[in-house]
């Protein structure tokens, strides 16, 4: 499969035998492997072959889908492709965290079918994972090595001074972040988004979210925030910012941000009524440009905007626990 004949004779990769350097650039995911050009032109050569590229196309082909299983035997993570074939199944070996309650005392303990595994909805190379009912405590699983680290379960002293959230915490909403070590409460515009770099660790900014969406709040004045939550969400459709403006039973538009910097929104799907359902989100488009929601039941669904059908796409265990997994298909 790998051949040496595909880096020059002349160049010198280090310690590294031209085939081993070959299997290990082909499982670096494309947008890393555009940066690794630049180390040498031997690398260069090697990843800019034909060859070269259509087996580095092959090994990194459709995303995949990561989703708990939860049963007798106990639970972990399933790697599936689009068509509902299991290409891993990775057992959940990470430590219990058992429950307490506010003053601290442990709670009655569940067994591992009742506290089951949640994979959170991300689009990653990676997996966050919790448990049903120690949602505070977050995993990060590596299907490609079948490694998982557990991420500090401490609160900032912010936190730490609010009443404990126990059992089913919002995980969604909690996944990532960092307190303001000045305390300072961010205020914003209902329909407006705060955008957090993960490198940095910083809050940079709010950016305005799309007109319509503004002037529907504007009219809907009875709106409460909890109202709000239903209507709105992102989800990243296609590499891009989506805002979702979900109206039940009447209409789900998809705003995609194609200029961050003038801050412009474009609407390029507007779904009927019988799409516009409560906690139906949209995340992913297909090959096929079919779009595929997750709505809490064992079936995704999808809804094709060139003749507006909507039907079942691909039976799961429970789409609520969901992600996308755009890592390499080499397991250990």
């Amino acid at each position: 499969m790998a051949s040496s004949k595909l880096i020059p004779a002349s160049s010198s990769s280090g310690d590294l035998p031209p085939d081993v350097l070959y299997e290990i650039l082909l499982r670096v995911p494309a947008k890393d492997l555009c940066r690794l050009r630049a180390v040498c032109q031997a690398w260069r050569a090697l990843t800019s072959n034909p060859l070269f590229a259509a087996a580095h196309k092959s090994c990194h082909k459709a995303l995949l889908l990561a989703l708990a299983y939860n049963n007798s035997n106990g639970n972990g993570v399933d790697i599936m492709d689009l068509s509902g074939n299991v290409l891993k199944r990775i057992p959940s070996t990470e430590p219990e965290i058992t429950p307490v309650d506010n003053s601290g005392n442990a709670v009655v303990h569940t067994s591992d079918t009742e506290n089951g595994t949640r994979v959170l909805p991300t689009h990653l190379d990676l997996v966050i994972f919790t448990r049903e009912f120690s949602s505070v405590g977050l995993r990060v699983l590596n299907p490609a090595a079948g490694a998982t680290l557990t991420l500090p379960t401490s609160l900032s002293e912010q936190l730490a001074r609010r009443p404990r959230m126990q059992h089913f915490s919002e995980v969604e909403s909690r996944a990532f972040g960092r307190v303001s070590s000045t305390g300072e409460v961010m205020s914003i515009e209902p329909g407006s988004i705060t955008s957090f770099n993960l490198e940095t660790e910083e809050w940079t900014g709010t950016l305005r979210g799309p007109a319509p969406v503004f002037n529907s709040i504007q009219e809907s004045t009875v709106l409460s925030y909890a109202e709000l939550n239903l209507w709105l969400s992102l989800a990243e459709l296609n590499g891009c910012l989506v805002t979702v403006h979900n109206v039940h039973s009447v209409s789900m538009d998809l705003l995609f941000l194609t200029d961050i910097e003038n801050c412009i929104w474009v609407k390029k799907y507007s779904m009927p009524s019988h799409v516009a359902e409560m906690h139906v989100h949209p995340f992913l488009i297909s090959d096929d440009e079919r779009i595929l929601f997750k709505h809490g039941t064992r079936y995704l669904k999808g809804y094709d905007p060139r003749n507006g059908t909507y039907a079942d796409a691909l039976e799961v265990r429970d789409s609520r626990s969901i992600a996308i997994y755009t890592g390499t298909r080499y397991w250990k």
